[in-house]
C-alpha cells in the first residue's frame, strides 16, 4: 500500500511547475502518495488534458527529480508500461473538470531511494495559478 509522504509544495506559475520537497526518506521501490491541495489555486488547462491513445501518456505532464542518489531528467508520467526511473507513476486531478481549481495527486514508485530534502518537479503545462508555497 502507498504511504503518504509529508512534502513542502511550491507552485511556479511562470513555468507551470510544482516543486515538492520530500520531508522524510522514501525507500527504493516504495510507493508514495503526494497530494497538492486545491487551496493552492492551481487550475486545469481550459483545453483539458489530452492523452495520446497510441502511447497512453499525457505529454504535457513530466516528472524530474533532484536527489542525493542522482538526478533524473524529466520523464513523461501516465505511461502504460512502467519504464525508466519509476517502476510506476500515476497522476490524478480532482475534480476532473477543465478550468477549475483542483487537488492533484501523484503516486509513484521510484527505482532509487528518496532522502529528506530531495526535490521532485512536476511539470504541468497549461495549468494556471498564482505562485504559492506551502509546508
Amino acid at each position: 500500500p502507498a504511504r503518504t509522504a509529508p512534502v513542502g509544495v511550491r507552485w511556479a506559475s511562470e513555468v507551470s511547475e510544482v516543486q515538492l520537497t520530500i520531508f522524510t526518506a522514501v525507500g527504493a521501490g516504495c510507493e508514495v502518495q503526494l497530494t497538492i491541495p486545491s487551496t493552492l489555486g492551481i487550475t486545469t488547462p481550459t483545453r483539458g488534458l489530452q492523452m495520446d491513445p497510441t502511447t497512453g501518456t499525457v505529454q504535457s505532464l513530466t516528472l524530474a527529480v533532484q536527489a542525493q542518489e542522482g538526478n533524473i531528467l524529466p520523464s513523461v508520467i501516465l505511461s502504460a508500461p512502467p519504464v525508466g526511473p519509476f517502476l510506476s507513476a500515476a497522476f490524478d486531478v480532482d475534480p476532473p473538470r477543465v478550468n477549475s481549481a483542483v487537488s492533484l495527486s501523484l503516486s509513484l514508485v521510484p527505482v532509487m531511494s528518496l532522502a529528506a530534502g530531495d526535490v521532485l518537479q512536476l511539470s504541468l503545462s497549461g495549468f494556471l495559478g498564482a505562485p504559492t508555497r506551502s509546508a
